[in-house]
């Protein structure tokens, strides 16, 4: 008896000394890239009009402000508020104090259209400044989500246009540039892009897509010195998920085109996932440590290949994506 206990806690600790081990060797193996957190340059961001992809400007632009940050809208206006938000977030007590120089640039970008694409880049290489960096941000998610049976081929295309080949035409468009200056590429994909759940076929498939897509770029451009980051948040406080959360309670009154879906999926729609999809969608995480980790993929000398940062309802991100690698298919299924 005493030999079978012994036997278990040597278990534990080889167990527990592996783990350690294995995190320490993959910290210490990781490949280091060139650091221009003070050389200069341009980074450009693209999906800046609201969520993620504004709150990373303003972050990235109050702490390098020797870096210029094209930050690409698809409105005039969306734009200029961007600008008139980072200029108030400078403001000091001293109100006649000169604003520091305004390292803020939006630029139209409109990832499905190629001519945008295109002439950012024009505008970029002309500028006489390196890329060090793009971040890959703009995505979509069209609401409400639906069961494959009730989806439409364009509601898919959709789906993967803006977040599948919106990233390839942008980052295509611009790796010549990347290349000479060793700059870097970070894709915010989604929990979605590791974890589908029921309903979420056209957006969690399109976030796979870049999964794949960001996997064969690293392992292209990184032995030329350019470092690929994937950013995967679970819920953050934005324009998407209080859609979503809309959405969800909509249709959940099962009525008008949904009726048909929910006749036919009853497990999908019912009073306790009703409760459940929207205390999830009502938990969000902290915008900032998803900067935070956008920054150290931009910024660190050795940058990780994948950030897993805020909340899925009340779990850590992380933790429900261990969750799903760790269990057997057929009980995450359950969950």
């Amino acid at each position: 008896m005493g030999a079978t206990k012994n036997s278990y806690w040597v278990q534990i600790i080889a167990v527990a000394i592996l783990a350690i081990l294995s995190f320490y060797i993959r910290e210490m193996s990781l490949p280091s890239f060139v650091v221009h957190d003070q050389t200069g340059g341009i980074v450009l961001l693209t999906g800046t009009s609201s969520g993620i992809g504004q709150a990373a400007a303003l972050h990235f632009a109050t702490r390098y402000p020797n870096i210029t940050f094209y930050c690409g809208v698809r409105r005039v206006e969306d734009g200029q508020r961007l600008q008139k938000i980072y200029e108030e977030s400078l403001r000091t007590a001293d109100e006649a104090e000169e604003y520091p120089e305004n390292n803020i640039h939006p630029i139209m970008l409109d990832v499905t259209r190629e001519d945008d694409i295109q002439t950012a880049a024009a505008e970029i290489k002309s500028s006489g400044k390196p890329l060090i960096g793009l971040i890959n941000n703009a995505g979509v998610a069209k609401h409400p989500m639906k069961t494959i049976e009730f989806s439409t081929f364009e509601e898919f295309k959709f789906h993967f246009e803006v977040n599948t080949f919106g990233v390839f035409r942008v980052t295509q468009a611009l790796l010549p540039l990347l290349r000479e200056a060793k700059g870097r590429v970070l894709i915010v994909s989604s929990m979605s892009g590791r974890i589908a759940g029921a309903r979420w076929a056209s957006y969690a498939s399109s976030k796979h897509a870049v999964e794949g897509f960001a996997d064969s770029l690293r392992r292209e451009v990184g032995p030329i010195g350019v470092s690929v980051s994937v950013i995967e948040p679970g819920f953050l406080r934005s324009n998407m998920v209080a859609e979503e959360l809309h959405a969800e309670r909509e249709k959940q009154k099962c009525a008008g085109e949904a009726e048909e879906e929910c006749i036919t999926y009853p497990h999908l729609y019912n009073e306790d996932m009703e409760k459940n999809k929207v205390e999830w969608f009502s938990t969000f995480g902290e915008m900032s440590e998803t900067c935070e980790a956008m920054e150290h993929a931009m910024f660190a000398s050795k940058p990780k290949t994948r950030y897993v940062t805020s909340v899925v309802g009340s779990l850590p991100a992380w933790l429900l994506l261990r969750m799903n690698q760790f269990l057997p298919d057929h009980i995450f299924d359950m969950m």
